[in-house]
């Protein structure tokens, strides 16, 4: 709804990340590329996932529209610093299902979910596109996840000291 009303029919910059962002009152935003896709046996899924994200106060500011109008140098706009590193976090990877680690990794995944429950759970995965789909979204989710707590603990401990 909230891209309708910006007029987007797809995020396709930085600046229609952070828009959304805005929009929303979110302080992040995934967004996610299919990149690779085939249904028939063995099934292969490609995806890239993206994180954007509003650190603080100042850097929601920083992006207003008349600050950065006010900004503008000739042709050139210096974007504020939360819109230049953006996106934080990428994640990308090309996935098929007889990737015998993938098999294990779905084996877990059907088991904790709780959604299969014999010895051939990963089997009932890998013949429906649609959850092998989900499956894939499942491991890029937590990629991203662990390549953001990756990013926070290097931010928390702050530059390296020269000697």
């Amino acid at each position: 709804e909230q891209m309708a009303l910006l007029e987007l029919d797809r995020i396709a910059s930085v600046s229609d990340a952070m828009a959304l962002m805005r929009a929303l009152g979110a302080d992040g935003l995934v967004i996610g590329s299919v990149t690779a896709y085939d249904p028939y046996d063995p099934p292969q899924i490609g995806m890239l996932i993206e994180l954007y994200t509003l650190d603080d106060a100042e850097a929601i500011q920083a992006l207003d529209p008349r600050v950065m109008a006010r900004v503008a140098t000739g042709d050139q706009l210096e974007l504020p610093q939360a819109e230049r590193q953006q996106p934080v976090g990428v994640v990308s990877g090309v996935y098929s299902a007889d990737d015998m680690r993938g098999r294990h990794r779905m084996e877990r995944y059907a088991r904790h979910r709780g959604q299969i429950k014999d010895s051939d759970a990963w089997h009932m995965i890998r013949s429906n596109i649609d959850r092998y789909a989900e499956f894939i979204a499942y491991v890029m989710s937590q990629r991203l996840m662990e390549s953001e707590a990756a990013r926070l603990a290097r931010e928390a401990k702050g530059p390296p000291e020269a000697s």
